[in-house]
């Protein structure tokens, strides 16, 4: 009752800041500070309440974005959304610095001797996850091609090409779900080890696939120009840069 409490009071402050404004347009960045002061107190309450339902706290952390935000809310009323689409984007770099952090902490938790005692198991689920996944994502599309928005009238290689993407793309994991589960629930063992081992390696895998599949089906189509260097470049900035500096931190805390 108390979590309720608190957040049916998060929901009155806003009610009642929106109608001091008496409809006049906040000040710049006024209407983001809410919606993250918002959102990090009733996503904390909404946690909580989770929990006590025996649920992971991040399932709380998950309906307050999507309750509140500009797709759910707007069904109901305009002014029920909170996490308006101009706040999301202007929370951009909050964004930007949690997916860091969340990815630091992954690797954080990974630990050599934990890739070097179950690395068969680690890459075979990855591999194979990498394959079935594309494979019945992309004919999926392929197949729904008519009726799906934004493939509809594309010719057969521009499906084929868009379903690649979108195949590749769907692969991605979420270590932020895997991480908050293991941390709060204190999980040790295999069968968490794997969880854990898979998850970051597909972090990796994915980057690989995705440019991959993106430089050979803009190559082949020619619709657009590959950027200097080649995808290749970005390839290795993005992985080389990071692995340098997760190297660098991890001999600095020595």
């Amino acid at each position: 009752m108390t979590k309720l409490t608190g957040i049916a009071a998060a929901l009155l402050i806003v009610a009642v800041a929106r109608m001091l404004s008496f409809g006049g347009a906040p000040p710049d960045g006024a209407d983001a500070a809410m919606a993250l002061g918002f959102v990090l107190v009733v996503s904390f309450l909404a946690g909580d309440l989770g929990r006590a339902l025996g649920l992971p706290r991040i399932t709380g952390y998950i309906l307050t974005g999507v309750l509140f935000g500009p797709f759910a809310a707007g069904l109901v009323t305009d002014h029920a959304v909170i996490l308006s689409r101009e706040a999301v984007s202007s929370l951009k770099l909050v964004d930007g610095m949690a997916l860091g952090l969340i990815a630091l902490t992954a690797g954080g938790e990974l630990k050599l001797s934990i890739l070097r005692a179950r690395w068969k198991t680690i890459t075979a689920v990855g591999v194979l996850q990498v394959v079935f996944v594309m494979l019945f994502v992309g004919l999926g599309l392929c197949l729904l091609a008519p009726v799906f928005p934004g493939l509809a009238g594309l010719s057969p290689a521009q499906t084929a090409a868009a379903a690649a993407i979108l195949g590749a793309a769907s692969v991605a994991n979420s270590p932020a779900t895997t991480i908050a589960i293991i941390q709060e629930t204190g999980a040790k063992g295999p069968v968490a080890e794997n969880v854990l081992g898979t998850t970051v390696f597909m972090d990796f895998l994915v980057l690989i696939v995705f440019i991959a599949v993106l430089g050979v089906t803009v190559s082949a189509s020619g619709a657009a120009a590959a950027p200097p260097g080649g995808f290749a470049s970005i390839l290795a900035w993005e992985v080389g840069g990071s692995l340098a500096v997760g190297i660098a931190l991890a001999f600095s805390v020595k």
